[in-house]
């Protein structure tokens, strides 16, 4: 089963290249290999939790990174779902990778360097 692609002119919002609702990948304007990989890798982790419990669990990620880093960028960039999406942007890595991978970002989310 691979992600559905979506050209829409009004979604995803302003300042988003693209993103995955499942089983969709919406995007504006013709996307990168590298956004395409960061999406599918959404696409698989939506599948693998199912797509309440990954935007529950993505949603409190991102309040616990807030609370921690009290900035959204550094809030956003410390959820393991997308910690591991950027990790294969530029990497060959296996659906299984995609499906579980983040997990292992868990640990290192919201260390304070």
């Amino acid at each position: 089963m691979k992600p559905i692609l979506k050209q829409c002119e009004k979604f995803p919002p302003n300042g988003y290249r693209a993103i995955t609702i499942f089983p969709f990948i919406f995007y504006k304007r013709q996307i990168s290999e590298e956004t395409l990989k960061h999406e599918t890798c959404h696409y698989y982790q939506e599948l693998g939790l199912g797509v309440i419990l990954f935007y529950v669990l993505y949603g409190l990620f991102y309040i616990v990174g807030l609370i921690t880093y009290r900035n959204h960028d550094e809030a956003y960039y410390s959820i393991p779902f997308e910690m591991a999406a950027y990790d294969v942007e530029d990497k060959n890595v296996s659906v299984r990778e995609m499906l579980y991978g983040w997990i292992k970002y868990i640990k290192d989310a919201y260390k304070k360097d």
